[in-house]
């Protein structure tokens, strides 16, 4: 059994592109959060935020992404996640 999982109150899961799930938090804190407990179940990628700081990280499978933030951080990024053919990327982009 999974350890509880702590400051993630508000987790969505959908499906979206080619059938493959995403799930979206924006109430995680980097170094508290169990990201696989969070997303259990996903097929393609976990998209979470709150620390403004940008993060990609592949665990067990599934594509984790963190934008950072566009306005709140010393270097400002976002992301843009990406699929073809049901294969899923992303890339974090510095916007000045």
């Amino acid at each position: 059994m999974a350890p509880p999982v702590r400051h993630a109150r508000r987790t969505w899961t959908r499906r979206l592109f080619f059938g493959r799930r995403f799930g979206l938090t924006a109430d995680t804190h980097d170094d508290l959060v169990d990201w696989p407990a969070i997303f259990a179940g996903l097929t393609a990628a976990g998209v979470f935020g709150g620390t403004h700081q940008s993060r990609l990280e592949e665990i067990g499978g599934v594509l984790f992404v963190n934008p950072g933030s566009p306005s709140l951080a010393k270097q400002r990024t976002a992301a843009v996640l990406m699929v073809d053919g049901g294969r899923v990327s992303a890339e974090i982009v510095d916007i000045g």
